[in-house]
């Protein structure tokens, strides 16, 4: 009998480095769509290289944590 694999997307904390399974958590909005103009929600949000990505609070240390996890 085949085990069914699981595949886990991992982030890990650059400060503290705590790790994260991205499937078991809901990714961020970045944007604010409830108005007529799109803003950033500057708390889910941080810039890596020249993109702005969504982002978590880390759970040990309160530092972000960019969520690049589900590709």
């Amino acid at each position: 009998m085949e085990k069914e694999q699981y595949k886990m997307n991992l982030i890990s904390c650059q400060y503290c480095g705590v790790v994260i399974d991205t499937d078991r958590i809901e990714e961020p909005e970045i944007y604010d769509e409830d108005t007529d103009e799109y803003y950033v929600i500057e708390g889910n949000s941080v810039w890596v290289n020249n993109e702005l990505v969504s982002a978590i609070d880390c759970p040990c240390c309160d530092e972000k944590i960019a969520f690049l996890g589900k590709g």
